[in-house]
């Protein structure tokens, strides 16, 4: 199974690349739990943490294919150095207005401008490995390990990011996830032989040229709906655990999602051949069959094993989405098309936490999969309505590569 995996990592440079987006990782695992766990441990309520985190989620959706646009057109190391220099003080700032019970304004503002200068690390890497793969079936693969270590490094980080609450501080998550990501970002910025060179710089948009890189907006709502998914999941299963009054349960439950998610990511990451979009409609039912059990699930056994079946369709979902986009991207816009793939999820995962941290806060932790179990079903229409029409060319761009399209 690591036979392919591992072919891609001798690249020169690949696997420096590679190890500093498992560091950055820690931040995508670790900081919105960071943020419920904080604000709930210090007694607020569950709309107030999911607000913080919506302010953040959907800064990073707005101001991630900007930066990434520039970052096309100056280098990566610039826009890193530039946005960690922000991103750490910024989460600080955060913290300590939680902490202070500042005002609820000051805590948004500081959630939003924390949002605003993340650190785009995961878009970055796999911008680098579509640079040196690019028209190539291997670039799925290099995706599908990117999306891996995505679960992977959630399965750590949700148990961590829970024990760290528990028997140190409240705060102590997030504080230990910004500085995983803003080291991670200097030390990807330093890597200068693998950054993707610059594309020619034109003095701002063309007339004519779409905001959004063209044939990559039916992509984009599919994964805004995924992300409701992923958001929804979270705060319901943290919902449940604290109900339970089991704290570290919902890590648990956290990191079985994520391991049948490394698993998925896993197995299709060796699948390089047939049709990209009937996979993915295969794994979008997949991630609605196996959510509406956790409606009814209280005791750690069954939360365990739905949890670990949920997750088996996420990162596939992901691999494959990500993969569609890609080849419908134009290369001078190749990050920006990538940075647009995150700030759907992001967005879709901003609207999933907000909505049930309100059903929960209502109804109680079990409700919250009811928002899930809609994310589902929503990307398969999604998928089902906006991307069949696009199949044949879909096809045509992932086998052909760049002349291709």
């Amino acid at each position: 199974m690591l036979g392919p995996y591992s072919t891609i990592l001798r690249h020169p440079g690949a696997a420096r690349f590679a190890a500093t987006g498992v560091l950055a990782r820690f931040d995508l695992a670790m900081s919105s739990l960071g943020v419920i766990l904080l604000v709930v441990g210090q007694g607020g309520s569950y709309t107030l943490a999911t607000v913080l985190t919506g302010a953040n989620a959907l800064a990073t959706a707005v101001f991630a294919p900007l930066l990434s646009r520039q970052t096309d057109r100056r280098g990566q190391h610039l826009m890193l150095l530039a946005q960690a220099l922000v991103y750490l003080p910024a989460v600080l700032g955060l913290v300590a207005s939680v902490l202070a019970e500042a005002p609820v304004e000051l805590q948004v503002s500081l959630a939003v401008l924390a949002g605003a200068s993340n650190p785009l690390v995961s878009s970055m890497v796999r911008a680098r490995w579509s640079a040196i793969y690019r028209g190539s079936p291997t670039l799925r693969t290099a995706f599908a390990m990117e999306s891996m270590i995505d679960a992977a490094v959630i399965a750590v980080g949700a148990p961590l990011a829970t024990f760290l609450a528990v028997w140190l501080v409240p705060a102590a998550p997030l504080l230990v996830a910004s500085a995983a990501g803003a080291v991670a970002a200097v030390v990807l910025a330093l890597q200068r032989r693998t950054e993707p060179p610059v594309a020619p710089r034109t003095g701002g948009r063309a007339p004519g040229v779409s905001l959004v890189p063209p044939g990559v907006p039916a992509v984009l709502a599919v994964l805004v709906f995924v992300g409701v998914y992923l958001g929804a999941f979270d705060v319901a299963t943290i919902a449940v655990a604290l109900e339970s009054g089991r704290t570290q349960l919902g890590g648990w439950v956290l990191a079985a999602y994520a391991l049948g998610s490394t698993i998925g990511g896993a197995l299709i990451g060796r699948a390089t051949s047939g049709s990209m979009l009937r996979q993915l409609y295969l794994v979008l039912g997949l991630l609605s069959a196996a959510v509406w059990p956790m409606l009814f699930a209280h005791s750690p056994a069954p939360l365990l094993a739905l949890g670990f079946t949920a997750g088996l369709g996420v990162a596939p979902t992901i691999i494959l989405a990500i993969s569609l986009a890609e080849a419908r991207a134009e290369p001078q816009r190749l990050t920006e098309a990538l940075a647009w793939t995150g700030s759907a999820l992001v967005t879709g995962t901003a609207a999933g936490q907000l909505l049930t941290g309100h059903v929960v806060d209502w109804l109680g932790g079990n409700a919250g999969y009811t928002v899930t179990l809609a994310g589902g079903l929503g990307a398969l229409l999604a998928a089902l309505l906006g991307l069949r029409a696009g199949s044949d060319e879909l096809s045509r761009a992932h086998h052909a590569g760049p002349e291709g399209q």
